[in-house]
């Protein structure tokens, strides 16, 4: 039983359970979001403002591995809004978060409207 949900999306559900561990409830599966890999099973979160899911979420969830899984995503839309959220303050600055901006920045996965942005927030937050 959750002691915590936050609907995302129609039956897509973000949980908490007592232990504090967050998993993904889709109809009848869950997912829990331990490892960073799995946080891109949540993207659909970049789709909302950082602040709005921050006041639903608060300070338990790892926002960081959203944010990271958006980048990795070698998709344009996940990385700009992933992007987005950082500009917002919705990563702090770490190593691995300069380290997957150069990644957009130096890569050819993203386009250049999102290498250009990813150069700008990585000169922003201190890469």
């Amino acid at each position: 039983m959750a002691d915590f949900e936050y609907y995302i999306k129609g039956d897509m559900a973000l949980r908490c359970n007592s232990e504090g561990l967050w998993y993904l409830s889709v109809g009848g599966s869950g997912f829990f979001l331990q490892e960073e890999e799995s946080f891109w099973r949540v993207l659909v979160l970049l789709e909302k403002p950082y602040e709005e899911v921050r006041e639903k979420l608060g300070r338990g969830f790892c926002y960081l591995n959203v944010v990271l899984a958006g980048l990795d995503s070698e998709s344009d839309y996940w990385i700009g809004l992933a992007l987005s959220w950082v500009e917002q303050g919705g990563a702090e600055a770490s190593d691995v978060l300069l380290a997957r901006l150069k990644g957009v920045v130096e890569g050819r996965s993203a386009n250049q409207k999102n290498r250009h942005k990813a150069f700008s927030v990585l000169r922003k937050i201190g890469g």
